[in-house]
């Protein structure tokens, strides 16, 4: 209902307000508290994430040649080094 004022609901929530002060307090503090946690715990792990990818793609080789098997030489290397 559109411009319905909630009176006993609103009465309810500021008997508590103004009697529970220590306890308004502590609860918003708490919800304060865990809401900056979660943001830090976010941002550590975003850019840890992209920490790890950076180490990942600079000191990781996209690709890898190897020997046959039983070879200890790649032959014709050349050709593969330009392609």
């Amino acid at each position: 209902m559109p411009g319905f004022i909630p009176t006993f609901e609103l009465f309810v929530v500021i008997r508590h307000l103004i009697y529970r002060k220590w306890r308004t307090f502590l609860s918003v503090g708490a919800v304060t508290l865990a809401v900056a946690i979660s943001v830090v715990f976010v941002a550590i792990q975003s850019g840890f994430e992209a920490f790890i990818f950076d180490i990942v793609l600079k000191y990781l080789p996209h690709v890898t040649i190897s020997p046959v098997e039983g070879k200890d030489y790649i032959h014709l290397y050349r050709s593969i080094i330009e392609t």
